[in-house]
């Protein structure tokens, strides 16, 4: 994460980075970034060294079979008082939908949202944007990899920042609490014809678990809809180790402040070039995936300084599609 807070009069883009590597080249992807380091002198903080030694390392990261996801949102046009009736509507709308007769289905959904109401705003905030940003790097994973590297969808590690080392806090615990339950509540995966997909098949929802699920419509779901247990995804490998141990968190650090210095005016577009190829082509949307909690005027989202610098990314994105 890098940001300001609600309150920023200046460098109002926060944003939330993750960054995707295949378990194959994980090892590869630490011993370079330790020699770069061991070069350096010192451990690398992202929000402190200059701009040629960032761009070197981000141009050298290309070598790898990576991927970088991105969320943000623009403190600017945010105020706490629409951010709380933003959490209360979404609480009262997974609670009442869709509806059920299920008394268990429906205690659930409730303790869902009153546990959504009595989060503060800035971890609401915050719990936004992990939520786009864990179903973006979910959906473009299972897409790229299922074309390239198949095998690399047989596990997901995910390896979180913690907030304080060593200590579970309200951050760490947003995870199982909001997190997850939200990601299961979602449709399940695209798949693409063609594709493979058999190392997800571990994941998938027995027969019998399937029998007690119902798509929004009421209708059963029946084996063919590949239904996958996001828990299991999401916690069979999940670690918030001290950045000190995980040489690609501080990788990931350098990564987010590269693009949070972009999205806030801090470089020329000479300077941040390499970062458009870590992202994926979309073809509806930004590569950063702006988020935004009410109703922008377009005319007032036009005028915004970062509107040219993510034009300026997306020249250097790469294709998800293989051929």
């Amino acid at each position: 994460e890098a940001g300001r807070g609600l309150t920023a009069a200046k460098e109002a883009v926060t944003c939330v980075a993750a960054l995707v590597i295949p378990d194959s080249q994980l090892d590869a992807v630490n011993t370079w970034f330790l020699k770069l380091e061991s070069e350096y002198g010192q451990t690398i903080k992202g929000r402190k060294i200059d701009q040629p030694f960032r761009d070197r390392i981000l141009k050298e990261l290309l070598n790898f079979d990576v991927f970088v996801e991105c969320t943000a949102i623009d403190m600017s046009l945010h105020s706490i008082s629409n951010i709380e009736t933003h959490r209360d509507n979404r609480a009262t709308f997974i609670e009442n939908n869709p509806p059920t007769q299920n008394p268990f289905l429906q205690k659930m959904k409730t303790s869902f949202a009153e546990r959504i109401r009595a989060t503060k705003a800035p971890l609401y905030l915050q719990t936004n944007l992990m939520w786009n940003l864990v179903e973006l790097v979910l959906r473009h994973a299972t897409i790229y990899y299922s074309q390239k590297k198949p095998e690399e969808l047989g596990v997901f590690h995910w390896i979180i920042d913690p907030k304080e080392a060593g200590k579970i806090t309200a951050y760490e615990n947003l995870w199982k609490e909001l997190v997850l339950p939200y990601l299961q509540c979602r449709p399940s995966f695209t798949c693409i014809e063609g594709h493979d997909y058999t190392h997800l098949e571990r994941f998938a929802i027995s027969e019998k678990d399937i029998e007690q699920l119902h798509t929004d419509s009421g209708k059963k779901l029946c084996k063919e809809d590949r239904p996958l247990d996001l828990k299991k995804i999401m916690t069979e490998y999940l670690e918030f180790p001290n950045d000190k141990d995980a040489p690609c968190l501080r990788l990931v650090d350098v990564i987010v402040n590269a693009i949070f210095r972009c999205l806030n005016g801090g470089t020329a577009f000479k300077d941040y070039q390499n970062i458009g190829a870590l992202f994926f082509k979309r073809t509806h949307s930004n590569c950063v995936s702006l988020q935004s909690l009410e109703v922008i005027p377009q005319e007032k989202l036009r005028q915004r300084p970062y509107r040219n610098t993510l034009l300026s990314i997306e020249n250097d994105n790469r294709p998800i599609w293989l051929s």
